[in-house]
């Protein structure tokens, strides 16, 4: 989680909730190349946040949205299927 931010707080149930915490790319980008959340200022097909994958330095998805972006965070971990 290169450059993540995580907020700990103590959930009702008495776990250990993480909140994941929006990142600028002001602030800081990835330093890894991956699937990410970002979020952009612009409203495509009526959704501002989409999974954008980081390399080579810029955003790529499916749509011209790399200059778009404003903030980014780590995918949150999968849930665990049982057996």
């Amino acid at each position: 989680m290169s450059g993540a931010s995580l907020n700990f707080r103590r959930a009702g149930n008495g776990y250990m909730e993480i909140k994941p915490v929006w990142i600028s790319i002001n602030d800081s980008l990835p330093t890894e190349t991956g699937h990410y959340l970002v979020y952009r200022n612009t409203d495509i097909y009526g959704c501002k946040i989409r999974i954008g994958f980081w390399s080579h330095n810029e955003w790529n998805c499916d749509d011209t949205m790399n200059r778009k972006v404003t903030h980014w965070m780590p995918l949150p971990i999968p849930p665990m299927i049982g057996n």
